[in-house]
């Protein structure tokens, strides 16, 4: 007997708004505290500090070009949340994550010691910035570490580590793997990895001096540290970003290294196309999960596709609670299985064909998981024999670990409506 039955949409509403849990970890409490969706107590977090008069003028002036709060927001930092960003220059997401942050959690600033020129000038600036406002950044800490050997402190010590602009200094500098290990090393199982860059254009070889970098070199340098690639946004897209400069990508603001050269030209293209990746450290122990739960959604595509109900009801326990776009409910394996096999067997179905599910896994605990996935069909018909439009259809699947393998115990299936006018 599993004990989540008539549970299942309020596991789907909390689960869904946390971070990946590994099989092993103790989970990071990056959910803000008395709001189970997170991301609107997160914005009522963010909103008086990205208007916070302490922010200095022409970095509130960046903030059409960098969506901090939409991008911390889709890196899921939270302000009981452990976080360290790497390399912050003179602080222009610290003024936002140090007063966000606070004493809730902890806020970190990473710089690489023995740095020179321009580099040192910025740390001051950095530790004179903390300095002069304890009132916002009095629990703020900055560590230094060795750049060509770094150690962001105590393994597994954190749950986020955000770098901004940085990546592509490391592949110049020869130290991008260090770099990722070291991300590695410090976050916790489940812990989360942000990062942003200028981005290059789609399938260019690596230009060291340009400044941008390809969008895939980048995942693989994560992939390859042992991350699991867990989402990538557009929020700081630029599709006016052409990317052929003489200067590179230092051409355009805020830099405008050719100085009055073409400025308004360059203005006018705004600041950089970048990626924006969020990844996920991933245990063994997490990853063999994962990749049970993605074989079994693969499995019920399979036998969607074959209109085989035996392939399509092996994963569900016997007690699954399922329910389809339809609003029609059914109950058990047993239940779910007649149901297919029946509906496998009418006309109106045969004729429909669908893609492959884009899947997306969240644990809740090491034997939860809350799968979101979505897919699209074409050529249903109803049992009059009237065409459906494509559907695009989303499901929502709670996995327990149970019995010695993965099953399904809540499956919700919904269609995707045009908006109301």
């Amino acid at each position: 007997m599993q004990p989540y039955t008539g549970l299942f949409a309020l596991t789907l509403l909390a689960a869904l708004s946390l971070p990946v849990w590994s099989a092993d970890a103790v989970p990071a409490p990056l959910a803000a505290s008395g709001d189970v969706a997170g991301h609107s107590a997160f914005q009522q977090a963010i909103s008086p500090i990205i208007d916070g008069d302490w922010r200095a003028a022409q970095n509130r002036a960046r903030d059409q070009y960098r969506h901090p709060a939409e991008t911390l927001d889709f890196f899921e930092v939270r302000p009981d949340a452990a976080v360290i960003e790497i390399t912050p220059g003179t602080g222009w997401y610290s003024e936002i994550l140090a007063p966000l942050i606070g004493w809730h959690g902890s806020y970190t600033a990473a710089i690489p010691g023995g740095a020179l020129g321009h580099e040192a000038e910025n740390d001051q600036k950095l530790h004179d910035r903390f300095a002069a406002d304890p009132k916002h950044f009095a629990a703020a800490t900055i560590i230094e570490f060795d750049p060509k050997v770094p150690v962001l402190g105590k393994p597994e010590s954190a749950d986020i580590v955000l770098s901004f602009r940085n990546v592509h200094n490391w592949v110049k500098a020869g130290t991008e793997k260090a770099y990722f290990k070291a991300f590695y090393d410090v976050l916790r199982p489940g812990g989360i990895l942000g990062i942003e860059d200028h981005r290059a254009r789609p399938g260019s070889a690596l230009d060291i001096n340009s400044g941008y970098l390809p969008e895939d070199y980048v995942i693989k340098l994560a992939t390859d540290a042992g991350f699991r690639l867990d989402a990538s946004s557009e929020i700081n897209a630029n599709p006016r970003d052409t990317k052929d400069y003489p200067k590179g990508v230092w051409t355009l603001p805020p830099t405008l290294a050719l100085g009055e050269q073409d400025k308004a030209k360059y203005l006018a293209i705004g600041e950089s196309d970048r990626l924006t990746l969020r990844f996920v450290k991933v245990s063994p122990e997490s990853l063999a999960a994962e990749t049970a739960i993605r074989q079994a959604i693969a499995d019920w595509d399979t036998g969607w596709r074959t209109f085989n109900a035996d392939i399509v009801s092996q994963d569900y326990a016997d007690d699954a609670d399922w329910i389809n776009a339809f609003g029609e409910v059914r109950k058990g394996r047993a239940q779910i299985h007649a149901y297919l096999a029946h509906g496998f067997a009418s006309p109106e179905w045969l004729s429909r064909h669908s893609t492959p599910s884009t899947v997306s896994i969240r644990f809740v605990s090491p034997d939860i998981a809350v799968v979101s996935s979505s897919r699209q069909t074409v050529g249903q018909k109803s049992a009059s024999g009237q065409p459906y439009p494509t559907r695009k259809t989303h499901d929502l699947r709670v996995f327990v670990h149970q019995n010695g393998r993965w099953e399904i115990v809540s499956h919700e299936i919904m269609d995707e409506k045009e908006a109301r006018p």
